[in-house]
């Protein structure tokens, strides 16, 4: 069969990827560089270039190695199967069934996918495939396929900005899913700050302060409207 392999690039190049698909995968991409959507506005609109059933979305600082490709389509011989992710090293798995998926590395019926509106777009960053995986467990199962292997580099020091958007966009999904807890990362925060942390303080009480004054108030990611309307952008 196959997948859409949908990579979102920002100052980057999709070499890495490109060198382990296999003769029946298709490379869709979308450049953020010099307008940056965001990270799930740039993969619904990769993946809106597809129509194969399976969709890949697949991070350009990893390797696929070997069978990995075969591995991650051989999940979805089950119908049941919404998403599956492969495995990053046992540092960061979850175990087998996880609450949520990876996005650095996660397949996903196309259907499924469509389904539940694709990546909510104002996350812009961070936690865009932990609210995605919530909507696709309501739909299918969610699958961790250890066979399935992605390398992925070692996280950079990230900045500031990021960190903020982290913490944020976690408060959020943790609104729409289940229960946030704004008052434990505010209180993290200034015991962070208290101990030397700043950079993690300083980001987690300007999370919290931006879920508390604005995203607490956005609605829940509402899959059939955006099926009476339209696909995702």
């Amino acid at each position: 069969m196959g997948f859409d392999v949908c990579v979102v690039l920002y100052r980057s190049k999709a070499d890495r990827v490109q060198r382990a698909l296999r003769a029946e995968d298709k490379l869709y991409l979308w450049d953020n560089t010099n307008s940056n959507l965001g990270f799930g506005a740039g993969a619904n609109r990769a993946a809106q270039q597809g129509e194969q059933e399976l969709i890949l979305f697949v991070n350009t600082d990893g390797d696929l190695k070997e069978g990995a490709l075969d591995a991650l389509e051989a999940e979805f011989d089950d119908p049941r199967v919404a998403a599956a992710e492969a495995s990053q090293g046992v540092e960061r798995d979850r175990g087998p069934n996880p609450d949520w998926l990876s996005g650095a590395c996660l397949a996903v019926r196309r259907s499924a996918f469509e389904q539940v509106g694709g990546f909510d777009e104002r996350l812009f960053m961070y936690c865009e495939d932990v609210d995605l995986s919530h909507r696709l467990a309501r739909v299918g199962e969610l699958r961790h396929v250890a066979s399935a292997r992605f390398d992925h580099d070692p996280r950079p020091v990230r900045p500031l900005r990021m960190l903020h958007f982290n913490y944020r966009n976690w408060l959020t999904v943790e609104h729409w899913h289940s229960r946030a807890e704004p008052k434990r990362m505010v209180r993290d925060g200034l015991y962070r700050m208290r101990h030397g942390q700043l950079r993690r303080g300083i980001t987690r009480l300007s999370g919290a302060a931006a879920y508390l004054c604005r995203t607490r108030y956005w609605p829940p990611p509402d899959a059939p409207a955006r099926r009476e309307g339209q696909a995702p952008r």
